[in-house]
């Protein structure tokens, strides 16, 4: 559609939690609130300009606390909006060694998403079919409307003095499936136009290291080098 793309969101949220010495238990549920004149010409209901979407989830999380340091945790959750649902799961372990000088995580989460319109549309039987641009609703690009993704997370932070700290973190993300957005066009050269087209899977790994000082009173210099790559031919690296 035509627009600025300027959103405002809203995103009022909910947190449960308790904890005891061996467990700790928290719930998160929240709506995203999102008003766009952009997003008004995405789906297939006419409307004003005052178009608002939203996007309901709830988490929950789950944590064992064992001898030594050791806790094994548990999420699972789901996201859902008009054009998209998403069902997340998480199994991660993390240490800390008797002086809390120390410490180690190691993280997997699993998403699978379906990227259909019309789950939360009235005039709808569920979810139907992917949303195009307007102009090039005249065929299916694709025959595949899901997308699985995997990402493990590992890390590593170490106390080097009273002041400062050193942290190491690796990740690597596979996905595979629909990894291009339907309604995005792509306007060649010579003016024809095609839905955005992405390969079906993508592998990405990223490397990062933080470093925070104390420098005294209320002031913390933090330090965080942050690169990744991936078989897109993609490299980043950012401060």
């Amino acid at each position: 559609g035509k627009g600025t793309e300027e959103l405002m969101v809203y995103g009022p949220q909910l947190t449960v939690s308790g904890t005891t010495e061996s467990h700790s238990v928290s719930i998160q549920t929240g709506i995203d609130i999102i008003s766009s004149a952009s997003t008004d010409n995405i789906d297939f209901v006419e409307s004003s300009a005052s178009k608002v979407d939203a996007r309901t989830y709830l988490n929950g999380t789950y944590t064992h606390y064992l001898a030594g340091g050791l806790a094994i945790s548990g999420n699972a959750g789901f996201s859902i909006e008009s054009d998209y649902f998403s069902l997340g799961y998480m199994v991660g372990v993390s240490k800390e060694n008797t002086e809390r000088l120390s410490s180690w995580f190691a993280r997997l989460q699993v998403f699978n998403d379906d990227l259909r319109w019309g789950r939360l549309d009235k005039q709808a039987n569920g979810p139907e079919t992917l949303i195009y641009p307007a102009e090039l609703r005249y065929k299916e690009w694709f025959d595949e409307d899901h997308r699985q993704s995997y990402n493990l997370a590992l890390g590593f932070t170490q106390v080097l003095s009273k002041r400062t700290t050193l942290g190491l973190f690796y990740e690597l993300g596979i996905q595979k499936g629909l990894l291009s957005t339907p309604f995005h066009r792509v306007i060649f050269s010579d003016s024809t136009k095609a839905v955005e087209m992405f390969p079906d899977s993508r592998v990405k790994s990223g490397l990062s290291v933080r470093l925070n000082h104390f420098a005294g009173g209320s002031t913390i210099i933090k330090n965080h080098l942050i690169s990744y790559l991936d078989d897109f031919g993609t490299f980043g690296i950012g401060l």
